[in-house]
Order: structure tokens, then sequence, then C-alpha cells
């Protein structure tokens, strides 16, 4: 094993030399393909070229890194599962469908059509969904191939029929072996790989004479704590079991990238196809699945000087690992600090097709980012915006949010005063300035306001309706009304 990794880093290094130099962007081709990889609870800091304490290095995703543009303030639009997906594929902030926390998820109303994946499909895309997908709709109406579909999430090794629990049809006991390692094998083979091998297998079957769009959502690094026997040599040094495991599963979904981005190279396929990498939300609590008693209380994820986890609107929640590469178009080595979140994706991406947004009762946002890529122009100043419902088992369900404008960051928790922070100053939000700026934090206030104003009801109408905790441990609460 300890060979194959080498050759898995020899081919990333080889990969990001292939790339073109820092500052040399060229003209884009006519419709390139189009490949989103999409983790799950991985932290700003997990991406070691964000240089906020990563615990193990990850080659593969530094060498994509390295070919193209990484963000350093580039967010999700939600700081928990559903609710980031439903941004990702609508280009819209997930509460305008409803979709304030996750168990409103599973009750958006959202047509097909609007789904990025069927837009991309009828602008003549072949389209693959593999792996996580979060949404209400069947994703065989939007896309035309859907492998491993993961309505929440799976268990990383098969049940004795094969099947993985949450995976497909899959099913199975939801708890009891998070903490596991084992090793992969064909008749064994983790779920972080199987679904790089199906990645795999759809570049190899691909119609050639179309562009294609591939959505690789790892489950990766989400709980349960499960990992591979191949990379304990490589967290060996950390001081917790679940950091241990928790690492490991970066490594595999960093091999993955690797190995699919060789496959492109394979294939020749890399110089025309763009790859965006980034993360749902923010790093989970130790306890958030599967806890066991022994476990330290910890974030599982590097966060670097960010406060905040997942399930919070604290830029550890939302402020994640965010790269775009499409070589010989978008140059290589750029490191760029403007705000950037996963609702531009969509507006930049159908652009590149050829194709305009559908006809919609709910508006678009997000911005096309790729005057921004090829360094053809800024972004217009614009606020990004949160709107959520945190959920306490014992405190009920309280709306919560946040606006950045700029430098500045207004943070709402859980219905408290409106706190405001300098984030060129204060990444970490100790600072809490909204008494020293009273103008900016009552115009930012109003305008929050504004906004939240037309937003519909939560979609499950379970505001004030916690359901009771499933998690055990010493540490009791937890965060309820749904955990994936």
């Amino acid at each position: 094993m300890r060979g194959r990794t080498a050759r898995l880093l020899l081919c990333a290094i080889g990969l990001a030399l292939a790339g073109p130099a820092a500052g040399q962007a060229g003209t884009a081709p006519a419709r390139p393909n189009i490949l989103i990889i999409y983790a799950d609870d991985m932290a700003y800091g997990d991406l070691s070229a964000n240089g906020a304490g990563a615990w193990v290095e990850t080659p593969n995703l530094d060498a994509l890194v390295a070919s193209g543009v990484r963000f350093t303030n580039g967010y999700s639009a939600a700081p928990v599962c559903g609710p980031s997906r439903v941004a990702l594929l609508t280009g819209a902030y997930p509460a305008r469908y409803g979709a304030w926390w996750n168990p409103d998820t599973g009750k958006v109303k959202i047509p097909d059509a609007r789904l990025l994946p069927a837009v991309l499909g009828e602008a003549g895309y072949a389209t693959a969904v593999v792996g996580k997908w979060n949404l209400p709709n069947d994703p065989a109406r939007s896309a035309h191939t859907v492998v491993d579909k993961m309505t929440w999430g799976g268990r990383y090794w098969p049940n004795p029929d094969g099947s993985y629990t949450g995976v497909g049809k899959g099913s199975g006991a939801e708890g009891g072996d998070s903490g596991k390692w084992d090793v992969s094998r064909p008749d064994n083979l983790y779920l972080t790989d199987r679904l790089t091998e199906n990645a795999l297998s759809f570049l190899d079957k691909r119609d050639p004479e179309k562009p294609f769009f591939l959505y690789l959502a790892y489950n990766a690094p989400h709980s349960p704590l499960e990992a591979a026997e191949r990379f304990k040599d490589r967290v060996a040094h950390l001081d917790s079991e679940p950091k241990r495991l928790y690492a490991a599963m970066v490594l595999a979904l960093d091999e993955g990238v690797g190995r699919v981005r060789e496959a492109l190279a394979q294939h020749g396929l890399d110089k025309n196809t763009i790859v965006v990498f980034a993360s749902d939300n923010g790093p989970a609590k130790s306890d958030f699945r599967g806890y066991q008693p022994d476990w330290p209380d910890e974030i599982l994820g590097a966060r670097g000087v960010l406060s905040g986890e997942k399930g919070t609107f604290r830029e550890g929640g939302v402020r994640e690992p965010f790269v775009v590469s499409w070589p010989g178009v978008i140059a290589a080595g750029q490191v760029r600090d403007e705000p950037v979140i996963t609702i531009d994706l969509y507006r930049t991406l159908i652009g590149l097709a050829g194709s305009t947004a559908p006809q919609s009762a709910v508006p678009f946002d997000g911005s096309d980012l790729m005057p921004l890529l090829t360094g053809k122009a800024g972004l217009a100043e614009r606020d990004l915006l949160w709107a959520g419902r945190i959920c306490k088992a014992k405190k009920g369900c309280v709306d919560s949010g946040a606006l950045r404008r700029g430098r500045w960051k207004l943070l709402i928790e859980q219905g408290g005063k409106p706190k405001l922070f300098d984030l060129n100053a204060d990444p970490s939000e100790k600072r809490n300035l909204a008494s020293a700026n009273p103008a900016l934090r009552d115009a930012m206030t109003a305008s929050y306001a504004r906004w939240k104003a037309t937003l519909p009801t939560n979609a499950s109408g379970t505001a004030g309706k916690p359901k009771p905790a499933k998690g055990k441990g010493k540490r009791g609460e937890r965060d309820a009304g749904g955990d994936e």
C-alpha cells in the first residue's frame, strides 16, 4: 500500500507541474467538461494548502490547488448538509426554498428542471451524480447516470450481503461500529474508494461526442468514523482515536481526488475540464454519531484560527476549502481573498455550458465567477447571507443567521443581539464591535431583516419542535433536528 501511495503522490506532483504557470490564463474553449467534487463536513484547514494546521498533508488536493485558484474566503451557503446541497444545485440561498435546516430538506419542493444536472443535460451534457444527494427529488429525473445515491449518509464498510447502509437500497443498523478500521479489497470496498471507482467508470464509459458533467459527492469525512487500515501509519502521530480515524478518512478522499484527476489526464480530458472542489459545511464534534464513551470532547477537523463548527454560522461552520481549476484557461497558482459562495457555481457553470437559468418563481442568487477566475474583472460588491434554524434538544429551535459585507460580518446567534466582527482583523470572531459601530450594525441588521422578510417559513414546520437527542455520551445534549 505504501508503494501505491507513493505512486499517487508522484502522479499528483506531475499533474501540478503539468499545469500552466501562475498568471498565464488562456482563452476558454467552448463548453468544457464540468466536475464538482463535494466533500462532507470537511474543515477549512483540512486542505493542507490552506495553511491552517492540517492534521495530515493532502498532496492530491494541493496539486489541484497548484493548478488553479484557491479562495481563502470560500463559503458554503449553509452550515449543515441538506440546505448546503439545495443551494449548490439550485443556485439560490436554501432558505428561499424553505430549507432552513436539515429536517426541512426532505420537504422542499424544487422543480427538477431547476436542478443543475437537469439544466446541463438540457444543454447537451452527459450528466452523472455519484454519491450523496440529500434532496427529496429523484436524481434520476435530472441526471442521466445515478450511482450509489445517498439520501443522507452511508456506512463506509459493507454489510454481510454486500450492501452499504444508507447507500442505494442498502439497509442495516445505523449505529454501533463508529471507530472501525478495516481493509479495503474487492469484496469489502471502502465506500470512499467505491465512489471513486464509480466516477472512474463513468469517465471510461462516457459518450465521447458529448461534454460531461460529473457531480462526485463524497460522504467523507462525515461520521460515522470508519477508516481504511492502509492509512494508519500516516495518522499515527495524532493524539486521539477520533482524530486518527477522521484524518484517515480525509486521506482516502484526497487519494480519490488524485485518481480522478489521473483518469482525466489519461483520457485527454484534463485540459478541457473545469474542476471545482468544495465542502458542504464545517467539521462536526467527535460525538456527532456513534460516539464512544472514552473519546475526548473535540472538534474533528482543522479550523486554524476559525471559531465555530458544523451547525453554527461562525466562520468554522461556513468557511470551507474552495478550489477551482481549469488548466490553460484559469491561471495556475492563484490565491484570492474575495468572498465567494457555493451558490456562485450555478451561474458560473451554466454560463460555461452556453445555457441560461430556467424560468423559476424562486430567485437565483450568486454571481458568475469566470471574469474573476480569468482575471478579466473583479466581483461587484455584494452581501453574502445565511439564514437557519439552530435546534437544541433542550432549548428548541431558534432562528439564527449572518450577513457578510466586505470585511464586516453581522452574526445573529439563536435569537440573540446582533454581533459585529471585522473578519480581516479578527477571523476568530472574538471581538464583538457592535457597540463601537452602531450605525454600521444597525444598517446591516436592517438589510438582513429586509432579506429575511422575503423568505418562506421552514418547509418541515418543525420550529420549536426539535427531535429528541439521539446521541449517547457523557456530554448529554447534542444538536437536534437532523444530523446529516
